[in-house]
């Protein structure tokens, strides 16, 4: 049996605005929830920006959300954020473990992921499109739901994520709040916080202690959510929010980050306020600018079978590589206003920072380097070799 508790309002304004509460169940029960855990590190692909003022990076795999990392790649956010479906009386799907995926990118050149998750009984299929905000931090997932329309009228879609706020899944807490007139959720720890909205809002809202009272739990037990918890404070936490379908067979989620709620706030309320079709437009033309695997150029038939020139592009730090014989040559491209500048970098010297802070960070000339790859600097031998273990690395 589910517990039930006494509804109650709760006000809070130390945020800096109103948090209206109205018609939830005060604290989620179960603190502080499971042991933590990271999901499955057998990725389909790794999405992010062209741009550098778009510092947020996202895996996929399974046909769900990943891990979002933010400010950098080394500071993961979030665990994953997956779909539930159910038709409130016979069947719970879990996105992840319950659909067949099929995975593409919506443009060859680019980043941005389109994922078809279908019922295996082809009932109706879920299709996500997932890209970052080209100037801003924030996951943007656009979603559209294919199938019978008697089935569909009767579907309840929930949105389930699970916050790891600055790489840790203990002590993150959440809360549900109006803001605007529409429903968000908000998670923090530390300093950074995390806002999930839709640009149809959510119906409704839950946050809970991962294993005891987060949606999921809530869902498997009766297909339905009976559970509209407040806030959970300081655990490992799940979040939940119903899409309102009723109004809608499609919809675009925001995952915005800041340090501090309003920060969070503004920056997934910016990117909602567009139409998706616009982002996914700047995001693919925007990558469109940059050097793509299939115009790297790969000289090495050789008669010393050394590589005499060859051109990469490292995803992470969006930067283009020229591999010489005697140096490397990297060319700084999406910096700031525009700019573009190239330099030559010789064997030995640390190319860690690129222009105004940006660039290259991580990539080194000669010397030992992160998990003990380096960029091999005066002289050609390792050359391809260098190329593989440096994309392998990231």
């Amino acid at each position: 049996m589910k517990p039930h508790f006494q509804r109650e309002w709760l006000t809070d304004d130390r945020f800096g605005f109103a948090l209206q509460m109205a018609g939830r169940q005060g604290l989620a029960f179960g603190a502080p929830g499971l042991e933590p855990r990271w999901t499955s590190s057998a990725k389909d692909a790794v999405g992010t920006a062209y741009a550098v003022s778009s510092k947020v990076w996202f895996t996929v795999s399974h046909g769900i959300l990943n891990e979002i990392y933010c400010p950098t790649i080394d500071r993961p956010q979030t665990r994953d954020m997956q779909f539930l479906i159910t038709d409130g009386e016979t069947f719970f799907h879990e996105e992840r473990r319950d659909l067949i995926h099929e995975f593409d990118y919506i443009d060859s050149d680019g980043l941005a992921i389109c994922v078809h998750n279908r019922d295996r009984e082809g009932r109706y299929t879920l299709v996500r499109e997932m890209i970052s905000d080209p100037h801003g931090p924030v996951v943007l997932v656009h979603v559209r739901l294919e199938g019978d329309e008697q089935l569909l009228s009767r579907l309840h879609v929930y949105a389930l994520l699970s916050p790891h706020l600055e790489g840790g899944g203990m002590g993150n807490s959440a809360r549900v709040a109006d803001v605007a007139g529409k429903r968000v959720v908000i998670a923090w720890r530390d300093a950074m916080s995390l806002a999930m909205s839709a640009d149809c809002g959510f119906s409704r809202a839950s946050c809970g202690y991962v294993g005891t009272s987060d949606g999921w739990q809530d869902l498997k037990q009766n297909f339905k959510m009976d559970w509209e918890f407040g806030s959970a404070l300081d655990g490992n936490i799940a979040i939940m929010a119903e899409i309102p379908m009723e109004h809608t067979r499609e919809f675009t989620l925001g995952i915005g980050f800041g340090e501090g709620h309003h920060a969070a706030l503004a920056a997934v309320a910016g990117s909602l306020a567009l139409p998706f079709e616009g982002h996914l437009a700047r995001f693919i033309e925007q990558w469109h600018r940059a050097a793509t695997p299939g115009n790297w150029q790969d000289t090495r038939a050789t008669t010393d079978g050394c590589c005499r020139s060859a051109t990469m592009w490292c995803w992470r730090t969006k930067t283009r590589l020229l591999r010489e014989p005697s140096s490397l040559r990297l060319q700084f491209r999406g910096l700031r206003q525009g700019r573009r500048r190239s330099g030559w970098i010789p064997p030995g010297v640390d190319a860690r920072h690129g222009a105004d802070g940006d660039g290259a960070d991580g990539v080194r000339a000669a010397g030992d380097g992160a998990a003990g790859t380096s960029v091999p600097g005066g002289h050609a031998k390792p050359g391809w070799r260098f190329r593989a273990e440096f994309l392998g690395q990231w």
